[in-house]
């Protein structure tokens, strides 16, 4: 009777394994994105709107700030890039 069950219960946990590493993958971009906002030298005013955006647009705010807008946040807030050697 149980192996009638097994491969609905394997399948199951394979979907609930991807939604983790998913998760995962989306919650360190988003912490990722945060601190490397948080280093940029401009007023707490425009990070903390920055960071905000970041968060709220979830998955699409964390990709789109970690494949295409980390290079050009400093231009788009008119600040001075710390660099740390």
């Amino acid at each position: 009777m149980l192996s009638t069950y097994l491969p609905g219960i394997i399948s199951y946990n394979y979907y609930r394994m991807t939604i983790l590493l998913i998760w995962s993958i989306g919650l360190v971009l988003t912490l990722r994105a945060i601190i490397e906002i948080c280093q940029l030298n401009v007023p707490a005013n425009k990070r903390f709107i920055a960071i905000t955006i970041v968060i709220l647009t979830s998955w699409f705010g964390a990709f789109f700030y970690t494949f295409y807008a980390k290079d050009r946040m400093h231009t788009w807030l008119k600040c001075t890039m710390i660099t740390y050697h």
